[in-house]
């Protein structure tokens, strides 16, 4: 309803804070969701790749035993007891089994330019990418915290002119208004010393807009509130 009156609650006005980008850095800049990020994906790979290189190059050990059963003919001569027809004993009583021990090996894993050799390579290469893609990421983030904390050091020097600007704003309205009281200045002279206060209000509030931008980019970089920043 374009009748209604909207009302806005709620104030820019905010505490300003001078950081050390060096603290932050050394602090803070593993926290980058696009650090933590990579660095998992370079756990994973490095992972990966021991489990391969482990597979490929590790010979497995099998060990095995097995019963063998010896069938008897129940009605020969020299078989006394015509019962079981299947026996796993031998003639002194000792079971008949065959115990295996044996080491298995991929040979062709050994060999330069096998299957598993080109992959073991390319998730080498793949790791060393990532890390330098870590390292540069890194330096862009650390350029990216000093160029964030420069900008929110000049948001502050520039809200602080503003301030003045308003304080020289209104005493000039103040003036010029007693000036209009006493007949030495018209109207139109009031209006525009309340307009130029107008403006000078605005451009603190966009300043202080500017900031609080400023600090909401900062915590987003970090992946830390301003709390944990200002401790």
């Amino acid at each position: 309803d374009r009748t209604q009156d909207v009302l806005i609650n709620g104030s820019l006005d905010t505490d300003t804070y001078i950081f050390n980008a060096d603290n932050l850095i050394n602090k803070y800049l593993a926290k980058s969701l696009n650090l933590k990020s990579m660095n998992k994906n370079l756990e994973v790979l490095e992972n990966a790749k021991t489990m391969t290189t482990q597979y490929a190059y590790t010979p497995t050990l099998a060990l095995g035993y097995s019963l063998t059963p010896m069938q008897f003919n129940p009605w020969a001569k020299d078989y006394s007891v015509e019962t079981d027809a299947w026996y796993f004993q031998d003639d002194d009583g000792i079971g008949m089994g065959v115990f295996t021990i044996g080491l298995q090996f991929s040979l062709d894993n050994y060999i330069p330019g096998s299957k598993k050799d080109v992959e073991i390579k390319n998730m080498k290469d793949q790791i060393s990418q990532l890390r330098l893609t870590i390292q540069e990421s890194s330096l862009q983030a650390e350029l990216e915290i000093i160029n964030k904390l420069a900008k929110l050091e000049n948001s502050i020097e520039q809200l602080e002119a503003n301030k003045l600007n308003v304080d020289l704003a209104k005493k000039a309205y103040e003036m010029t208004n007693e000036a209009y009281q006493l007949g030495t200045k018209d109207l139109l002279d009031v209006v525009s010393a309340q307009n130029d206060l107008l403006s000078a209000e605005a451009k603190v509030l966009g300043e202080q807009f500017t900031y609080l931008s400023g600090i909401l980019n900062l915590e987003y970089t970090l992946n830390t509130s301003i709390e944990e920043l200002i401790k």
